[in-house]
């Protein structure tokens, strides 16, 4: 791969491999030293505090950081501590290597919230992408064996409804949906409730028709402290 073109910035699809096997980013979003880096402040974190609430994916996880979607989390969230291991432009690859090289060895979350493959929609077939989302929560429960893990549906994309990665989306999600067992993994499947009443997308609630804005992350919240409160026998 051609890591100059990495160095200059321009964001590189990785060579397609498995899944199954774990990857470093070298560039889809970030640089590889600037993913590298964000690896390394996230093993920091991990070895000097625990968390209530751990956050594992991809840019719509990432999200919660950005401006505005912060206070939105504290609103319905503040009382648990949160850390946020989401990086932009991954892979289930690129995560599945970041938990098995640390980052979450020294973390014992009551919750985990997962969200990944979205990157993986254009290039991979929905059992591929099924079977890697399996094989990173089975690394997940090993690693965090208290833990329960909120698996989160793929957010749909595009404006229109009936389209091949909708249907695509809509494919993996029923397959995710089957892993649940009702102890330790639950599925929730926000994304479709912030779409229009005919199934479109709106820019109401997501800015690029792929990631929530603002008032998208602020119906997220109110679903997620929902749920969470559903699995936790307290509504």
């Amino acid at each position: 791969m051609n890591t100059d073109n990495t160095a200059r910035g321009e964001k590189l699809k990785p060579e397609k491999t498995s899944t199954l096997t774990p990857l470093i980013n070298t560039g889809t979003f970030l640089s590889r030293e600037e993913w590298q880096e964000l690896h390394r402040q996230h093993l920091e974190l991990a070895n000097s505090s625990d968390c209530d609430i751990l956050l594992l994916g991809d840019s719509i996880l990432y999200g919660w950081q950005w401006t505005g979607r912060p206070q939105i989390w504290k609103r319905h969230f503040d009382r648990h501590k949160t850390l946020n291991f989401a990086i932009s432009g991954d892979y289930i690859q690129h995560l599945l290597w970041r938990v098995e090289n640390g980052a979450i060895d020294k973390l014992s979350p009551d919750l985990i919230i997962l969200l990944i493959g979205a990157n993986n929609l254009d290039e991979y077939t929905e059992n591929e992408i099924s079977k890697g989302v399996m094989k990173l929560l089975n690394r997940i429960k090993r690693l965090c064996p208290v833990s329960r893990i909120v698996l989160t549906g793929l957010f749909p994309r595009g404006a229109e409804t009936d389209t091949p990665v909708r249907r695509k989306i809509i494919s993996v999600n029923k397959i995710l949906e089957r892993l649940v067992d009702g102890e330790r993994i639950y599925f929730h499947n926000p994304g479709e409730l912030l779409l229009e009443a005919d199934g479109s997308m709106s820019r109401k609630m997501f800015y690029d028709f792929s990631h929530p804005n603002i008032a998208g992350y602020a119906k997220w919240a109110e679903l997620l402290e929902e749920f969470i409160s559903r699995i936790s026998g307290n509504a």
